[in-house]
């Protein structure tokens, strides 16, 4: 028996809008880098498609919109307004052709990322602009939701970026640094009930399975993060950043004499621009290689009970031409109660 689904997007970049595409206005100098393709903007007819498998989605499974971050290229006003409009609300001409998700509660389920920090313009320094206040005014937050057969989701949200500084080695890294937000969010917590029938998920936008010296975690916040899952029974993990490749990894900690295991699920980019216009080059004037390059994604998750167990199941999604579209993976349930 199926009690919740989950339609899980990340990464939408929107950027400012060519009103004779409905895309971004995306600079040719990105296409010399793929490191910065966060900057390629939003694809309308990724959007479209996004609309497509909500609208489906919605009507079949009831399902539920969830955001891990980086809704904007740059933290502009405009991009803001423009997420604002299409996940809320539509697209009108010129941005789009009456289009959009109408979801009113689209915040609910949504935490920022790294470049909904950023300062509106293409430079890596400075912001967050106070748009970004407008529209997140964001503090770490827990939100309820019923299920069935006694048991209850807790959804719990921080900005992996709410102490990065605008200047610093970790904004031009992309690295999260967020201990303030695990403290503030462990005031907030109470103790979970003793049979366990309260699933904790925590939504946020670095990836704590991501290895390297960029995009990933710095080191205390990610050792404080490790502790605060043991402690606070954490059992899922939902974020985005890593554009490519999406995961669903179960990971093991330890802490004071206890080993847990919960669930990292992280979806890539779900309507970025990713083939690059057919009429760029790079800089010895050949086109871009992206070879390796994922499509767009997003994760369907569902909460399976069955048997007298809670599992949660996820399926991938990748954007094809005719719409997002299973994609095969081996991954496995994950068993939620009893653990």
């Amino acid at each position: 028996m199926r009690l919740m689904t989950i339609l899980h997007v990340s990464d939408l970049h929107f950027g400012p809008v060519d009103p004779s595409t409905f895309d971004a206005r995306a600079p040719r100098l990105w296409a010399k880098w793929k490191h910065f393709d966060g900057l390629l903007g939003h694809s309308y007819k990724s959007l479209v498609r996004l609309e497509q498998i909500y609208r489906r989605l919605k009507a079949n499974e009831n399902a539920q919109l969830l955001i891990s971050g980086d809704l904007t290229t740059v933290g502009g006003q405009d991009e803001f307004a423009t997420a604002h409009d299409y996940l809320g609300g539509l697209l009108i001409p010129p941005k789009g052709e009456y289009l959009g998700l109408q979801d009113h509660a689209w915040r609910d389920l949504c935490v920022p990322g790294n470049h909904d920090h950023w300062s509106g313009q293409p430079v890596i320094w400075g912001g967050p602009t106070a748009h970004f206040n407008s529209y997140f005014n964001y503090t770490p937050r827990q939100t309820f939701w019923q299920l069935n057969n006694g048991f209850r989701l807790s959804f719990l949200s921080i900005d992996t970026d709410s102490d990065v500084s605008p200047y610093g080695s970790s904004r031009v890294l992309a690295r999260g640094d967020f201990q303030s937000h695990l403290r503030r969010l462990a005031a907030m917590l109470g103790v979970p009930p003793a049979d366990k029938r309260e699933i904790r998920v925590l939504i946020l936008h670095h990836s704590y399975t991501a290895q390297g010296k960029t995009l990933v975690m710095n080191s205390a916040s990610k050792a404080a993060l490790h502790d605060f899952i043991v402690d606070h029974d954490i059992s899922v993990l939902l974020c985005g950043h890593i554009h490519q490749p999406p995961s669903a990894t179960v990971v093991q900690a330890s802490h004071l004499k206890q080993t847990v295991q919960f669930l990292e699920a992280r979806s890539g980019t779900t309507t970025q621009i990713s083939s690059l216009p057919y009429d760029w080059t790079n800089l010895l004037g050949h086109r871009p290689d992206r070879g390796d390059h994922w499509p767009n994604t997003l994760l369907v998750h569902r909460i399976l009970f069955d048997g007298g167990a809670l599992d949660w199941q996820i399926e991938l999604l990748a954007e094809r031409p005719s719409g997002f579209e299973p994609f095969a993976t081996d991954w496995k349930p994950f068993r939620l109660w009893p653990r």
